[in-house]
């Protein structure tokens, strides 16, 4: 476990460092890369230059689509929490806004904890018949989580990007 988590967060720092070099030189140098990149090109300047119009206006609406399916996930997420009576709503709301922006990740890291929170380790009010109140609490956040939270990025996303980008709806989705 030890040189497995060591290994995870050595390859997190060497990636963060080597992203951290490349903003840095293209905040630096970015224009002269670009045109660089441009002699090289066996395209003409005016396509070359109408692709990257485009490239920026499609870059902009993904992060544009990212944080707002974030933003949206965070919302029902802390919807969620406080239907079933979690403590702590505004935090799980907020590190479920934040999670949901990575990739491979998103809101499910937060959501799920819960639910195993609520089914096994929160301590019921009344100990009569209450751990199976706990179970339905935990199966509703499940169930909400995945068919409500989860599933937002799969609608606000594609229709965010068919909007700004023009982007077909299915590569929108996709993407």
């Amino acid at each position: 476990i030890t040189n497995t988590a060591t290994s995870l967060i050595t390859g997190l720092l060497v990636g963060l460092g080597i992203m951290s070099i490349a903003v840095f030189y293209f905040f630096l140098d970015g224009a002269s890369m670009i045109n660089a990149f441009m002699q090289l090109s066996p395209l003409d300047d005016r396509h070359e230059l109408e692709l990257l119009q485009e490239f920026d206006k499609v870059s902009r609406a993904v992060v544009l689509a990212t944080l707002l399916s974030a933003i949206a996930q965070g919302i029902l997420g802390g919807i969620g929490y406080k239907l079933v009576g979690l403590n702590s709503v505004f935090l799980l709301t907020l590190l479920t806004a934040v999670l949901a922006i990575i990739p491979f990740v998103g809101a499910g890291a937060v959501w799920v904890p819960a639910c195993i929170y609520l089914a096994f380790l929160k301590e019921p009010i009344d100990p009569d018949g209450a751990r199976t109140w706990m179970y339905a609490r935990a199966g509703f956040l499940f169930v909400y989580g995945f068919f409500i939270i989860s599933m937002a990025d799969n609608i606000i996303k594609p229709w965010v990007l068919q909007g700004q980008s023009k982007l077909h709806p299915l590569l929108a989705l996709l993407s």
